[in-house]
């Protein structure tokens, strides 16, 4: 996965991912949930929601 997507940003429990394509970007959004609480307990932060976007749509 690390390949098709880039942490962007983190604020306020949110993590912000740019996801290479649409396909990966809904095989993305169908694991948030998990995806979350393994980065959370990985880094030790809280990690409340991840907001993904496709490669493009991103404004930074």
């Amino acid at each position: 996965m690390a390949e098709r997507g880039q942490v962007v940003g983190f604020e306020d429990g949110v993590v912000r991912v740019e996801v290479e394509d649409g396909a990966w970007l809904r095989q993305l959004l169908s694991m948030r949930r998990q995806l979350a609480a393994e980065l959370s307990r990985i880094s030790g932060v809280t990690v409340s929601e991840i907001h993904f976007e496709k490669k493009g749509n991103y404004k930074r």
